[in-house]
């Protein structure tokens, strides 16, 4: 496993003309040479076995955070390809955040980022649609910008701002035209029009675009409005598809802490990542991911089991039912149940589960005799009941000897999850 914390104190320094000339990145931060602009990144699995490349924008919106900060760094290992990240420059020059990776007036430092962006897709040998940009808030703003400009590629966006005057009061935002040098005479202009919106996207026909919105946050609530009111569209809570390429997902769950953080996690993102884009269900497939956010005490566990989930099953085909407190089932093809249901453990902060596995009759490799030789073997106990047979433990166990109870059912039942 790549020890991200280490990497991230190796520094290097390259050219844009030498990344324009095929020079590759080295693992760790790159700093990037571009005139008088310096740009931050890293790299993390420089060479990677696949042609994918994922690109996470930090969406830093605290001015006295440390320069630069990699926004989830921890995810890399969750995702199948090269991971790119980049820090906002403009937020260490000036005693203010957050800066959209904007520039200021002249200078556009996400036209820049997108130049280094294609000499990457063309040094490592890289598709268009094999490019996914993830970020949330102002970083989202970045991703979707970027997404627009590189036709083809892909983003995942959680409660990203899709208009920039409408995120700021108006004291803010007067300092953010100060440090972006806009003028009053600019900022009605196509141009900057342009800078300051993402509306445009609906036009775009072969980027693909997820955004995720908490319409308790405040500030979410405003940009969702004003995007649909500029659309002359309804919107409704759950998945909203705009287009074959635009698909707004809209929560309301409210925080005492920040509504405005309640978001995707890697596991549920990287599953978006892997299959959103090319499945037909989509509806069925986000839907639950709202149910596993309302149940906040035992939502680390809950997404823990369903990234064991997606770990042994390649299908979407799946949904979640909440039968009663602290007990849901995972649906698979009407095929396969995964039934759990948590018991607190000794500490607090910790949950075992009570697991088990149904496998209706009616499944085509269905196989009673090799099913009982499986739970003899294993220490299984085994309901025969019924149209469907259910595999469970006695005993609670924890996460990870969950996790690993499921692939030995998958591999040594062979079934068609």
């Amino acid at each position: 496993m790549i020890d991200y914390r280490k990497l991230v104190t190796t520094s290097s320094e390259i050219l844009l003309s030498e990344l324009d000339n095929g020079v590759k990145f080295k693992p760790g931060v790159n700093n990037i040479i571009c005139g008088d602009t310096v740009i931050k990144s890293c790299v993390i699995n420089s060479t990677p076995s696949n042609n994918k490349l994922y690109i996470f924008l930090s969406a830093v919106g605290v001015k006295s955070r440390r320069y630069p900060l990699f926004h989830r760094i921890s995810w890399h290992e969750f995702y199948d390809g090269m991971c790119l990240y980049f820090d906002d420059p403009v937020r260490s020059q000036y005693d203010f955040a957050p800066c959209f990776y904007f520039g200021d007036s002249s200078n556009n430092l996400l036209l820049l980022l997108k130049k280094i962006i294609y000499s990457v897709i063309r040094n490592y040998n890289i598709a268009n649609n094999d490019v996914t940009f993830v970020s949330s808030s102002n970083g989202g703003f970045a991703a979707i910008y970027l997404c627009n400009e590189i036709q083809g590629s892909r983003s995942l966006t959680f409660n990203p701002q899709l208009d920039i005057p409408s995120f700021f009061p108006k004291d803010k935002f007067n300092r953010f035209k100060e440090i972006t040098k806009i003028s009053e005479a600019s900022i009605n202009q196509p141009e900057m029009i342009q800078r300051l919106n993402l509306y445009r996207i609906v036009d775009n026909t072969t980027s693909k675009f997820f955004i995720y919105s908490n319409y308790a946050s405040d500030c979410d609530r405003i940009q969702i409005e004003k995007f649909f009111s500029f659309l002359k569209k309804e919107w409704q809570f759950g998945l909203n598809i705009l287009n074959d390429n635009l698909y707004v997902y809209i929560s309301n769950i409210d925080d005492i802490d920040d509504p405005h953080r309640i978001q995707p996690d890697m596991y549920f993102s990287k599953y978006l990542a892997d299959v959103f884009f090319a499945d037909s269900n989509k509806e069925q497939m986000v839907r639950f991911f709202n149910n596993i956010l309302m149940e906040r005490s035992i939502q680390e566990q809950k997404l823990k089991i369903i990234n064991t989930y997606f770990s042994v099953i390649k299908s979407s085909n799946l949904d979640i039912h909440r039968k009663r407190k602290n007990v849901f089932d995972i649906v698979i093809n009407q095929m396969f149940v995964i039934r759990v249901k948590y018991v607190k453990d000794l500490s607090p902060k910790d949950y075992m589960i009570c697991a088990n596995f149904r496998i209706s009759k009616s499944y085509k490799g269905f196989d009673i005799n090799v099913i009982r030789k499986f739970c003899i073997d294993n220490n299984l106990q085994l309901d025969e009941s019924n149209d469907m047979v259910n595999i469970y433990l006695v005993d609670p166990i924890n996460i990870q000897e969950f996790h690993s109870w499921i692939q030995n059912l998958s591999n040594n039942l062979m079934l068609e999850l």
